[in-house]
């Protein structure tokens, strides 16, 4: 029992003194149930844009940094043990991913 209250204080302590990080979060119940639901069935949505013409990339990927900096919940990260962890902002921005989705019907995850 001590070494696991050790565990605990030490992964608060890493959180508090960690100065990279500047927004944090409890994991909520909603979390937690995605969580353990994600390999059975994942509701965590992403965001899929669709259109024609061209989609410059430099110019997504530029919003999407520009979006990360102004909404760090965008690039969360989990840290800790099971029942015991945060939401921190790894202060990376999320990716941009471009693939060819013309045979995609909106039906399936792949």
């Amino acid at each position: 029992m001590v070494l696991g209250n050790f565990k605990k204080i030490m992964c608060k302590m890493s959180l508090v003194n960690n100065a990279a990080t500047k927004y944090s979060r409890k994991l909520s119940t909603s979390d937690l149930m995605s969580i353990a639901w994600d390999r059975e069935f994942s509701f965590n949505n992403q965001l899929i844009f669709e259109g024609t013409g061209v989609l410059d990339k430099a110019e997504w990927l530029a919003a999407v940094e520009t979006a990360s900096a102004a909404y760090p919940g965008s690039r969360l990260i989990m840290k800790g043990y099971p029942f015991a962890s945060r939401w921190v902002d790894s202060g990376i921005t999320p990716r941009v991913r471009e693939v060819d989705g013309s045979k995609w019907t909106g039906y399936s995850n792949e």
